[in-house]
C-alpha cells in the first residue's frame, strides 16, 4: 500500500458523558520527504518574501523580519504534522444526529464541537 494515498479509516467519537459512536474519517500520511519538502518552501518563501519587501519603504519595518520568522514558524509546525484526520462522517453520541466535522493533526487528544447539540467529543483512533 502506498503511504502518500490517504486511508479511510474507523474512528470512535466520545461525548462527555461516556457515550460513544463510530464514525468515519480518511487518514492523510504525511512521509518525512514530502514535510521537509514543504518546510523548505516556508523557510525560503519567507526568505525571499523578506528580501523582496527591503525595496518597499513602508513595508520593510515589519515585513523584512515578520515573513522569515512566520516562513520558520510555519515550516517548524509543517514538519511535526506526519498524520492528520480528514472528512469526519458519523453520528453523534450525545444527539444521535448525522453530523460531519473537521479533521485536523493526529496528536493525544482531538476534540470538536458537535454542529447539531454543541456538545463537546474527543476523537479516538482505532
Amino acid at each position: 500500500m502506498d503511504p502518500d494515498t490517504p486511508q479511510d479509516g474507523l474512528i470512535t467519537l466520545r461525548a462527555q458523558d461516556g457515550r460513544t459512536a463510530t464514525a468515519a474519517a480518511t487518514i492523510d500520511r504525511y512521509p518525512a520527504g514530502t514535510r521537509i519538502g514543504k518546510a523548505v518552501a516556508f523557510f525560503v518563501g519567507g526568505l525571499v518574501g523578506g528580501t523582496v519587501c527591503i525595496i518597499v519603504p513602508v513595508l520593510h519595518l515589519v515585513t523584512t523580519w515578520a515573513l522569515p520568522l512566520a516562513g520558520i514558524v510555519m515550516g517548524l509546525r509543517t514538519l511535526k504534522i506526519e498524520r492528520r484526520l480528514s472528512r469526519i462522517n458519523g453520528t453523534c453520541p450525545a444527539c444521535a444526529k448525522r453530523i460531519e466535522l473537521r479533521g485536523g493533526p493526529v496528536k493525544a487528544a482531538i476534540w470538536r464541537v458537535c454542529p447539531e447539540c454543541d456538545k463537546d467529543l474527543e476523537i479516538v483512533l482505532g
